[in-house]
């Protein structure tokens, strides 16, 4: 039986597995010491695609366990870093995300900013990503209490049209 050496990367990536589980069972407390613990290990191993993405699935933990101040620290850091290096994914989760704490607040308006910003970063990445980013604002959409959803709309299609006329 041969013995797997345990180095910074390894580790990097158990953290961040166990990390996801956690989040999926919802056991946030539990999930953020591993996220933490990746951000550590991804900053001083120079991984900045791990470390943007540990900072964007700590800031999701962060949400659930009502640090939303520090969460959104988070993601704006984990949002300069993938400007940077053009992680279009982890800027489309991160608009994602904005855009669920927004609706689920009745801000619906800001919701959708950031929804759009959410398409386009994926329609950036890829198409089944945009596909799947445009069914869930449309599902969004049509959730949305009558009275505010015209000025959304429109908001909606004055952005997707200065896109292609841009």
């Amino acid at each position: 039986m041969h013995q797997q050496i345990l180095t910074p990367k390894r580790i990097l990536i158990v953290s961040i597995n166990k990390g996801r589980v956690l989040a999926k069972q919802s056991r946030w407390n539990e999930a953020a010491p591993f996220f933490e613990q990746a951000i550590d290990i991804a900053k001083r191993v120079h991984d900045e695609h791990q470390y943007a993405e540990s900072l964007v699935d700590l800031a999701e933990t962060l949400k659930h366990i009502d640090q939303q101040q520090r969460a959104q620290q988070l993601l704006l850091e984990a949002k300069k870093l993938s400007l940077k290096w053009n992680y279009f994914h982890l800027l489309g989760r991160a608009a994602e995300f904005q855009g669920d704490t927004d609706y689920n607040a009745g801000r619906y308006q800001d919701a959708f900013i950031h929804y759009r910003e959410y398409c386009h970063n994926m329609a950036r990445r890829n198409t089944l990503e945009y596909g799947k980013a445009l069914r869930k604002l449309t599902d969004q959409l049509v959730a949305v209490p009558r009275d505010q959803l015209h000025p959304i709309v429109d908001a909606l299609i004055a952005y997707w049209s200065e896109q292609k006329s841009g």
